[in-house]
């Protein structure tokens, strides 16, 4: 893993190596007989949290002495079985649940929630003359239960969780950035401001709104008011509010329904 971008963190080194090792797997054309998807948990969320909670040190490697050294035993020989069972125990299982970046946020700016997992469709509206042409273009799936937002009002960038990703990845840049009040919100470039079944996007200036109620979900930007069906966001109607836009892509709309079904009952989001 230290050779692609040399000396760094533990957790970098393995992911590096990581995705070296799909890539030689990938180019080899080896067969790789593990099945793709996500499988059961091992544990409950609970538990997952309780296993972080506590640091269990591993135990003290063996060595062979100095004057052993001068052939090609193993300095360090292969654990017996009590040993390995008992280093392999101090597993965290964060293939399954990681959240490390939950609890290694001095701030505790990152939130875990679980998610239903769904597939959201992605629909196109284009004006025609007299008529509004509707397709479905994609489909946005999150198959994960385990998800992470950020706090926005709590954040203040320190890069804690970007270091001990162990997916390279900066969650503080790339989760969604939720502000617990609109004043707060309204200070800010980017983010999401949650209320009363209502979700508020704000980027580049523009204003995204998506509400639900009864059985109804209601999109409205600067371009167009749109509404869907809660149940399976099938779109139903779209009026565009300016003449000058022909055609409208709702992705972003897909991913604020998923953000909103999850989160609206969230008790963080409750006043």
């Amino acid at each position: 893993g230290d050779a692609i971008r040399g000396a760094d963190s533990l957790i970098n080194a393995m992911g590096d190596g990581k995705k070296a090792a799909q890539l030689i797997i990938q180019r080899a054309n080896i067969n790789d007989k593990r099945k793709a998807g996500a499988n059961a948990l091992k544990f409950s969320p609970v538990e997952y949290q309780r296993k972080q909670s506590y640091r269990k040190f591993g135990v003290p490697l063996p060595e062979i002495p100095l004057s052993e050294r001068e052939s090609f035993q193993l300095v360090h020989p292969v654990l017996d079985d009590k040993t390995a069972m008992e280093e392999a125990d101090r597993c965290l299982f964060c293939d399954d649940v990681c959240n490390i970046c939950v609890g290694v946020c001095p701030n505790f700016s990152n939130v875990t929630f679980t998610a239903e997992p769904m597939d959201v469709p992605i629909w196109k509206a284009i004006k025609q003359e007299d008529k509004i042409v509707t397709e479905k273009i994609d489909v946005l799936s999150f198959k994960q239960s385990n998800q992470i937002f950020n706090i926005g009002d709590f954040c203040n960038e320190c890069g804690n969780c970007d270091t001990f990703c162990p997916t390279s990845g900066a969650p503080y840049k790339t989760k969604p950035h939720f502000y617990l009040t609109e004043e707060s919100f309204n200070s800010e470039e980017v983010g999401y401001y949650l209320f009363d079944n209502t979700l508020k996007f704000k980027s580049g200036g523009k204003i995204e709104l998506l509400s639900l109620s009864d059985k109804f979900l209601t999109y409205e930007s600067d371009e167009v008011v749109a509404k869907f069906n809660a149940d399976d966001f099938s779109l139903l109607n779209v009026e565009f509010k300016s003449g000058s836009v022909h055609e409208i892509n709702f992705g972003k709309a897909a991913e604020m329904c998923f953000l909103l079904k999850n989160l609206k009952d969230f008790s963080i989001f409750k006043t």
